[in-house]
């Protein structure tokens, strides 16, 4: 709750999606602007004009992230993630966002990474975990 809080003043309604079968729910989206363009410029600055920096960038904010996307198991492989997806694109783009970012989708979630391919975009960064017994 403290978190969905802090994201609440970036909130956008139109970037929230559902997807529903027959009035029951089996899919959700939401993208938040990246609030991390308003942020750059700072240098991790806020005082003492920073805030004012900041109130001013969040308008000029033109790239969204995908937070969250999910299906539910039996609807998975029919089409509900692409549409949700394309969703919150034309939402995007009709709030004059002109990029998009997924961050951290596991190697291993194929559904997501097949998505991920269908629409075009290209992995940016790979970050990998490495185990090793002290």
């Amino acid at each position: 709750a403290a978190r969905a809080a802090e994201f609440r003043r970036f909130y956008r309604p139109e970037l929230a999606v559902f997807a529903d079968s027959n009035g029951e729910p089996v899919g959700f989206g939401l993208a938040l602007p990246d609030i991390n363009e308003a942020l750059a410029p700072l240098q991790g600055r806020l005082w003492p004009l920073g805030w004012w920096s900041l109130a001013r960038g969040v308008s000029r904010i033109r790239g969204v992230r995908l937070i969250l996307l999910g299906v539910l198991p039996q609807y998975r492989g029919r089409g509900v993630g692409a549409r949700l997806a394309q969703a919150l694109a034309e939402a995007a783009r009709e709030l004059g966002m002109q990029h998009a970012e997924l961050s951290l989708v596991l190697d291993a979630n194929r559904e997501t990474r097949h998505l991920i391919d269908a629409f075009g975009a290209t992995p940016v960064k790979t970050y990998r975990l490495y185990q090793r017994t002290l």
